[in-house]
């Protein structure tokens, strides 16, 4: 059985649902999908749910559509205007920040 976190690092500002040993779906952190998440029944069937952000995989759509409910936007980029995200350094998972969903055309970040 595979786990949702052995998705590509590239996918590391998202969220992926697991349906089966081999489907699985995947969506953007952002306002637009959490709403979408929420109000739709797309995700209830899901047995898998992962999200890079909080490092976190929950097999409980409840607790996971709990997290949306309790999720904070962290505002706007000064530079592009794309939503700021909550990241972990690569080198060193402790090591969160802010930055911009708009990477890799936008670099801006700053220490949360």
């Amino acid at each position: 059985m595979t786990n949702c976190s052995n998705f590509p690092k590239y996918r590391s500002n998202g969220i992926s649902m697991k349906f089966g040993d081999h489907n699985y779906s995947w969506c953007e952190n952002n306002p637009s999908q959490r709403k979408y998440l929420l109000e739709s029944n797309y995700c209830d069937e899901a047995i898998e749910i992962y999200v890079w952000e909080n490092d976190r995989t929950y097999t409980s759509v409840e607790d996971f559509k709990n997290y949306l409910r309790n999720k904070h936007d962290e505002g706007t980029c000064p530079l592009c205007g794309k939503p700021l995200m909550i990241k972990r350094n690569h080198a060193d998972n402790s090591n969160v920040f802010l930055g911009c969903s708009g990477w890799p055309d936008c670099k801006f970040t700053k220490k949360a």
